[in-house]
């Protein structure tokens, strides 16, 4: 063998071992097991995998959390379908901000909810009511449109007096407009509604893939990828290999920011601006197939966490001048305020930015990193709110 193949093979072994060595450190700084727990059921809907009773790591603050499903394949215990007159019960839709894993089950406020409410209802010498049930369906990567599949397929039969359903303006909206092909049966009725296959599982289902089979077994990979999703560059680069899922195609110049902050730009272009419009549409038609069902119904709106600390929006617009230089203002409360004013004026609307950010005023933490999901914190605030508001609007 010549010197230079000699070379050439010892430069080889040696990445090979260096890349083992780096495998083997991420995997004990990253997590003792990796764990899956989304799971793809029968109907064809994105579910966390039944019966599960398991401490996983939140990528967010590197702490283990309990996150206990139940048998059909959502946060918290399981309920009988039927329920009695002299039960409250409540259905709430939403994320990641509602079907929670970074945080322990019982600390977050769809489990909260329940006592508070029920505190209320005692409370009132006129309420019939002698037991309050809260129904978490919140699943992590969904939207507006996967939130009304999964009440027509599952949450209606467990007969709800009243829906509660979050939205969150930092990737609803965007993950709405994944399903604008499909517009005229998510404007129609329920029954219409789930005769479109729901993109989260699609996605999931891609796991099978050799790129997705490699992200589940190399700790390494997973750790590019958390670098990659950080890096609006690099993100923008991954994305035209097809390496993640292409965005709404962006004003030019504009790849510099994430995916989702193109709806906090004003005014938006003509595409993004249907996609907004869409989203009320949604919120409308949902609204009316629960009149239909004589289900109450609340929207309860979630800021994005920079958005709510005027430092955070202005560093942002510091460090991006070419939204100057377009002439474009970076502003979330105007999209946010643009979304509700196409709502119907009798949805009862809970928007939390004005309790978050006099939370953050006060130097309380709300958001993970001042910017992720909420902490224990927020939700503690939420259910306050959130359960005085269901009500006064309701049951009062």
């Amino acid at each position: 063998m010549s010197k230079v193949k000699k070379n050439i093979l010892t430069l080889v072994i040696a990445i090979l071992v260096s890349l083992v060595a780096i495998e083997g450190i991420l995997r004990i700084f990253e997590t003792q097991s990796y764990f899956v727990l989304w799971f793809v059921n029968k109907d064809g809907m994105t579910i966390y995998k039944p019966n599960t009773d398991k401490y996983i790591l939140d990528s967010e603050d590197l702490k283990y959390h309990r996150t206990k499903v139940n048998s059909l394949g959502f946060l918290g215990e399981t309920f009988d379908e039927e329920k009695v007159s002299s039960t409250l019960r409540i259905v709430v839709l939403g994320d990641s901000y509602v079907g929670v894993t970074g945080i322990d089950y019982d600390k977050i406020f769809p489990y909260l909810l329940t006592k508070k409410i029920q505190d209320l209802i005692f409370a009132n010498p006129s309420s019939t009511y002698n037991k309050v049930e809260v129904l978490n369906f919140g699943m992590g990567g969904v939207s507006t449109v996967d939130e009304m599949q999964y009440y027509a397929k599952y949450a209606q039969k467990y007969h709800p007096d009243a829906v509660v359903l979050s939205f969150f303006l930092g990737n609803d909206t965007l993950d709405n407009s994944l399903n604008y092909e499909h517009k005229d049966a998510f404007l129609s009725s329920k029954e219409a509604w789930n005769t479109v296959p729901q993109y989260e599982s699609t996605q999931l289902k891609s796991f099978v893939t050799l790129k997705n089979k490699i992200y589940r077994t190399a700790a390494s990979i997973r750790f590019a990828d958390r670098v990659v999703r950080s890096s609006p560059k690099l993100n923008s680069f991954a994305v035209k290999l097809g390496l993640y899922r292409s965005p709404v195609k962006g004003e030019n110049g504009l790849d510099i920011i994430s995916s989702h902050f193109y709806y906090y730009l004003d005014p938006l272009d003509a595409e993004r601006a249907q996609y907004l419009k869409f989203s009320s549409d949604l919120l409308n038609n949902f609204k009316k197939q629960l009149d239909k069902d004589g289900v109450k119904f609340a929207l309860m709106f979630i800021p994005e966490g920079m958005t709510v600390d005027n430092n955070l929006v202005n560093s942002f617009k510091n460090d991006h001048p070419k939204l100057k230089a377009k002439d474009i203002n970076f502003n979330p409360k105007g999209m946010e305020d643009k979304l509700i004013a196409a709502l119907d004026p009798s949805i009862k609307i809970l928007n939390l930015r004005a309790t978050m950010e006099k939370q953050e005023s006060e130097n309380k933490e709300m958001y993970k990193g001042g910017t992720g999901h909420f902490t224990e914190g927020g939700h503690e605030v939420t259910a306050e709110v959130l359960s005085s508001f269901i009500f006064t609007s309701f049951f009062k």
